[in-house]
């Protein structure tokens, strides 16, 4: 089947992972460039699941199996001694960030995911786009997505006096500057 087009990701994180699976299943050629130069796997904090987060680990091909969390019955609120100040029945799988990351990491390929890419500029042709990086790397794609969290380089250069976190969805031809 032939692509529908490239996509460049700029964020290599959950976000930016859910993004690529999400567009390599519907045949578009992606690549993710993420700022930092290691692996995220450490990143993270523990996260407590739910219906929507198994939809998506599922349409993102994740086979999802016992060992991805820890069942909770409830969650316990203490007061700053230390004093329980409240309970609250709640039963829920609790997992951990870097685990639900890694699963999601395995579904790029690692030709795919380039690290050490923090995003320095973007340049605007036509129909396409063009991405400069610090470490002098460039890309131009149909098609770029900011994923890149909340000190977005992308908002940053596109819209400089927003300060929202959103995720940044450009192609060229439809952007109104």
């Amino acid at each position: 089947m032939k692509s529908r087009g490239s996509v460049a990701v700029i964020g290599g994180s959950m976000a930016g992972l859910f993004a690529a699976i999400s567009l390599r299943s519907l045949n578009f050629d992606v690549n993710i460039f993420e700022r930092s130069a290691g692996d995220l796997t450490n990143g993270g904090a523990g996260i407590a699941t739910h219906s929507e987060l198994y939809d998506a680990l599922e349409s993102a091909g994740v086979e999802l199996r016992a060992e991805m969390g820890i069942q909770s019955n409830g969650r316990v609120m203490f007061d700053n001694g230390g004093k329980i100040m409240h309970r609250v029945a709640m039963k829920q799988i609790m997992t951990s960030w870097g685990l639900i990351y890694r699963f999601l990491r395995k579904q790029i390929p690692k030709e795919n995911y380039h690290s050490e890419h923090c995003l320095q500029n973007l340049s605007f042709s036509g129909k396409s786009v063009t991405a400069v990086f610090s470490n002098g790397d460039d890309v131009t794609t149909d098609w770029l997505i900011g994923a890149d969290g909340a000190r977005s380089q992308v908002r940053k250069i596109i819209a400089p006096d927003n300060h929202a976190y959103l995720c940044w969805v450009f192609r060229m031809a439809r952007l109104d500057r």
